[in-house]
């Protein structure tokens, strides 16, 4: 559905797009809104429309995505997904989930924004000196601030069971380009995010605990099989694993990070520029009121590019019914703080190497650490 806002002569107006998810995802507004602005002006023009070809449809990769379920190798995954959601996972919520009461419409939402100044290296310096991911930072500073928070409440856990949002964008084959198609392509996999016996205070102080944290979330992250797809395959579109699956309990919590979303441009005479997406206004609709929660805790990350530098804020989600809004505000909190020591950490010496970063040579990370300790020596001493 489309709908115009007319604000009057005096004010730019709006143009409201209402998509349904099942159609398509976030990634799909980076060639649906250039597109429409280049069909809007080629008709205004009096010109015939002509936009890009697309190359694959989303149906043709879905009949790839269910071929492939049978797959040997996607079936010589299963291990990893059952040894994955075997381990227990303490409750967070206060009681466990009632599909039917606990639903879209008892969500609530709170978030937490840092300063660029703690921003700007969590997304340069910070993932760059362990050769890791953005990702990989936040979902430390994340399992860093619920096991501290366990850790207060007196339960001891194998680390946080976290299903991990992708954007499922895998070719699947040869010839496959999925650049330009509109659909929702993500996907979803469960990882267990432990940064070990943690010192927490230190890790907030960023002392070494912090490196320690990161190097081993970093370590679990890469230890998922291939690009994640495969979960999903053996759990819904292989009947002869699903079952395997299917009893199994689910994670508690969802993540997803979002990216980096710019402001909206300005023209020289102040206005937004015409076709660019509002200030909040990309993809947002939410759950339906009555839809059960997948999840009774949803994190999120989101960057906006401001004018004066890049902001993190971190967002979390809850079933209202099933978490205290105290245990939000203090899960924010270490949060917040878990990735400013992160910071702290990383503007010293810290960072380093992972076995991960090094696939054709089984190394430790103790020895990987001790190595680097000894060639950081002799470059000192030359």
């Amino acid at each position: 559905q489309f709908l115009w806002f007319d604000r009057g002569p005096d004010q730019q107006g709006r143009l409201l797009l209402i998509v349904h998810h099942l159609v398509m995802d976030a990634v799909s507004w980076r060639f649906l809104v250039p597109d429409l602005a280049e069909a809007y002006t080629t008709l205004a023009a009096g010109r015939e429309v002509a936009l890009q070809p697309v190359p694959t449809s989303f149906r043709h990769w879905s009949r790839a995505l269910t071929a492939q379920a049978a797959s040997p190798g996607r079936v010589a995954e299963l291990p990893h997904w059952v040894q994955t959601l075997s381990a227990p996972d303490p409750a967070i919520t206060v009681r466990p989930v009632d599909p039917l009461r606990d639903t879209g419409a008892t969500m609530r939402q709170m978030s937490l924004r840092l300063s660029t100044d703690v921003t700007t290296p969590l997304l340069t310096t910070v993932p760059t000196a362990f050769h890791a991911g953005v990702e990989d930072i936040l979902l430390t500073g994340f399992a860093a601030a619920i096991g501290e928070w366990r850790r207060a409440q007196g339960k001891r856990s194998q680390g946080v069971l976290v299903d991990l949002e992708g954007h499922g964008r895998v070719p699947l084959g040869e010839g496959v380009e999925l650049s330009r198609t509109a659909g929702w392509f993500t996907n979803s996999y469960p990882v267990r995010l432990d940064p070990g016996a943690v010192d927490f205070a230190g890790l907030r102080a960023g002392r070494s605990a912090a490196g320690q944290a990161v190097k081993r979330v970093k370590e679990q992250l890469r230890a998922t099989p291939g690009d994640g797809l495969g979960y999903g395959m053996v759990r819904h579109l292989n009947p002869e694993t699903a079952g395997e699956l299917s009893g199994l309990p689910g994670a508690q919590i969802g993540f997803n990070y979002l990216g980096r979303f710019g402001e909206g441009a300005e023209g020289p005479d102040g206005r937004q520029r015409d076709w660019q997406p509002t200030a909040g206004g990309r993809g947002g609709g939410g759950t339906g009121d009555d839809i059960p929660v997948m999840h009774p805790l949803e994190v999120m990350g989101v960057v906006r590019d401001l004018p004066e530098g890049p902001q993190l804020s971190l967002v979390l989600s809850w079933a209202a019914e099933l978490i205290e809004e105290q245990t939000i505000r203090e899960l924010l909190d270490l949060w917040a703080s878990a990735l400013t020591g992160l910071t702290l950490h990383t503007a010293g010496t810290g960072g380093g190497y992972t076995p991960s970063d090094f696939p054709l040579v089984d190394m430790s990370q103790d020895e990987l650490d001790e190595f680097e300790a000894s060639a950081k020596q002799i470059e000192e001493g030359a």
